[in-house]
């Protein structure tokens, strides 16, 4: 009686990766570890954080703040000019919510 076959059978695939990661990768593993199950682990680890968060599910004033932040980094976001400046470019529902 042979095996069922996988409903996602394995499929090799050639790439390249900087040597240090290799060795790092190899120091990783035991030697019964798989590293092909090690990367599609990682592969799929990586595909449900990107799944977890997105940028177009935070609040507009959200993303200004981090802009803000990025831009100024003052903490005096009321009296900022930055801050201001960029408030003008929330729709008026926005701005008058946050009065």
């Amino acid at each position: 009686m042979s095996r069922p076959r996988s409903a996602d059978p394995g499929v090799p695939i050639t790439i390249s990766i900087p040597n240090s990661l290799k060795i790092r990768l190899d120091k990783e593993l035991s030697w019964k570890q798989s590293r092909s199950k090690w990367v599609t682990k990682a592969i799929e680890a990586k595909f449900l954080d990107m799944d977890a968060f997105s940028v177009s599910d935070l609040p507009n004033v959200a993303l200004l703040a981090a802009v803000h932040a990025r831009m100024c980094g003052c903490m005096a976001i009321e009296s900022c000019g930055h801050w201001s400046m960029l408030t003008k470019v929330l729709p008026i529902e926005e701005t008058e919510a946050r009065q």
